[in-house]
């Protein structure tokens, strides 16, 4: 069913992650998943943007890029700033966090893609993303889509039946995507 995918980008890494399925390669299979994932979106926020020059879902600004201490004393004082702007800092980022993900759960629900089946495969792979993460080092690089482990992740042990279940939910995305189609 991969050949129904639009997007050329797409449907090839879906083709790499079945054939790593076909291997037994549950969890390489579920990691170029991801990749699908991301490749999807892109090119459908692409196909909006060419269209409108804009896409209702971006959001650009970050709270914690914001932040700035200077400090050049190097007394106590200086020390307690330095320390208290690292944890402002260190809270931002989290809020930057917990802010990205309600986007990006608002965007699933409003493109149309089944919410409760994207938990699950959001729950299965591993955060994809195309740009680099100031907390955090990719764990691998595929193309240009950095693949990020959070440290919380599930120690689950994902199965032939999750990886396929990831490879269809990219299909089922891709259709719902192409049905009203920019």
């Amino acid at each position: 069913m991969i050949h129904l995918v639009y997007c050329q980008n797409t449907r090839a890494t879906l083709e790499e992650s079945e054939e790593l399925l076909k291997q037994g390669k549950n969890e390489d299979s579920m990691e170029l998943a991801a990749v699908a994932f991301s490749q999807l979106l892109d090119d459908y926020k692409n196909r909006v943007k060419d269209k409108f020059d804009k896409y209702p879902f971006s959001f650009n600004s970050s709270v914690s890029g914001s932040i700035f201490f200077s400090t050049s004393s190097d007394s106590d004082l200086a020390s307690d700033v330095e320390s208290f702007a690292s944890e402002v800092k260190s809270a931002f980022s989290d809020v930057d966090d917990c802010i990205s993900e309600l986007q990006d759960t608002l965007e699933i629900i409003s493109i149309g893609i089944d919410y409760r089946k994207y938990m699950k495969f959001y729950l299965l792979t591993p955060n994809v993303s195309k740009e680099n993460r100031t907390h955090m080092q990719p764990q691998k690089v595929y193309k240009d889509y950095n693949i990020y482990y959070p440290s919380n992740k599930s120690k689950y042990t994902s199965t032939k039946e999750d990886a396929q279940f990831c490879i269809d939910f990219i299909i089922e995305s891709s259709i719902i995507l192409q049905e009203f189609n920019f």
